[in-house]
């Protein structure tokens, strides 16, 4: 008897999990079949010294200081010092230097 109500406890959460992935797939086809995408560009910031960017779209200012990247729907602006641009292509740029700020405008 205790399997049979593991089994149905068990058959129980499935179908919860079930219902919420299926809800969370719906979410996200209607999204991209729509043409919004749920993260049009990314940025990751390694300590002071690295950041790495996906799906920007240009490079709209460049200084030593600051740098400033055309994204989906405005501006990333990163500020620091020293900062050079190490390596762009596709899509993706790495800034290197010491990053003080990086800020959505």
């Amino acid at each position: 008897m205790g399997n049979i109500s593991v089994f149905v406890l068990f058959s129980h959460i499935k179908k919860k999990s079930f219902i919420v992935f299926s809800m969370f797939y719906e979410e996200i086809k209607t999204k991209f079949l729509s043409g919004e995408a749920l993260a049009p560009f990314t940025y990751t910031v390694y300590g002071d010294g690295l950041i790495c960017v996906s799906g920007y779209k240009a490079v709209t200012f460049y200084s030593p200081t600051e740098i400033k990247l055309r994204i989906h729907k405005g501006t990333l602006a990163i500020t620091g010092e020293g900062l050079k641009i190490a390596e762009a292509g596709g899509g993706e740029i790495v800034i290197k230097g010491k990053i003080s700020c990086a800020q959505i405008m």
